[in-house]
């Protein structure tokens, strides 16, 4: 009996690209870890307590 092989990402995946709400999100996070004061406009989670 063969191995069992692990499976490949098909080849059309490498054209994906990072969601671009994650860059973002990444982005904001450094600006904030040097000090920047960020305003949000995100419509967000009202019923949840702010960060």
């Amino acid at each position: 009996m063969d191995a069992l092989r692990k499976p490949q990402p098909a080849d059309r995946l490498s054209g994906v690209s990072e969601y671009y709400f994650s860059r973002k999100l990444k982005e904001v996070a450094q600006m904030r870890a040097q000090g920047a004061d960020i305003i949000s406009l995100a419509i967000g989670s009202p019923d949840l307590p702010f960060d």
